[in-house]
């Protein structure tokens, strides 16, 4: 009896905050049946690597450093998620504080690598919009994690950054005098004592999580 494999990957969903609030970064696939089309980075998962060590050998490939941390999102195996074949996809996540961390590597399978902002995607590849969906869906739901909107910032931010931080995640305005007044009650925040230098307006006080 024949058996058809079925091919177990990983996609990572590299985020980070900029011009157009929270971004993705993709990659446009060169070849057929998917070219033109973009996608979040993967690989398939090799024979001697848990999914763990795939998501960080693409980590590494993109960003070029595998101590960044990747979260497990969720599992996709919709059976026609891939048109060249059974497949499914074990989605992670990395936050980044600074788009700069990337370092494209183009290769023979990708033509273009570049930040979108999640509300303005371009043509996607096979169910990557639903796997991108997701994330932002889960990443609401962990706002009140320190871990997650530690690692969006620099590890010395104004208040306002903090703010925006919140604000992208939540989808929501805040209001800046309630968000000062709780800010000063949490005891993860902490008041470094420095200015931010370097702004055309008035310097502003650079905090720190604990």
């Amino acid at each position: 009896m024949m058996v058809n494999k079925i091919i177990v990957a990983v996609d990572t969903v590299i985020l980070a905050i900029g011009d157009k609030g929270m971004e993705v970064f993709l990659i446009k696939i060169k070849n057929e049946p998917y070219e033109g089309c973009w996608a979040l980075p993967g690989a398939v998962v090799q024979d001697t690597e848990s999914l763990d060590d795939a998501a960080k050998r693409v980590i590494q490939q993109r960003v070029g450093d595998k101590r960044i941390h990747v979260k497990q999102l969720y599992s996709f195996g919709e059976v026609d998620r891939d048109v060249r074949g059974r497949s499914i996809s074990v989605a992670y996540f990395a936050l980044l504080s600074d788009k700069k961390l990337i370092k494209p590597m183009l290769n023979e399978q990708y033509s273009e690598m570049g930040w979108y902002g999640v509300d303005s995607l371009p043509k996607m590849a096979f169910d990557h919009a639903d796997i991108l969906k997701t994330a932002r869906i889960k990443l609401t739901f962990m706002l009140d994690e320190v871990g997650v909107v530690s690692k969006l910032l620099p590890k010395k931010f104004t208040l306002s950054e903090l703010q925006k931080v919140h604000e992208i995640l939540s989808g929501k305005k805040i209001d800046k005098r309630n968000f000062v007044k709780k800010t000063k009650i949490d005891d993860e925040i902490v008041d470094t004592g420095e200015m931010k230098k370097g702004e055309a307006f008035r310097p502003a006080k650079l905090f720190r999580f604990r």
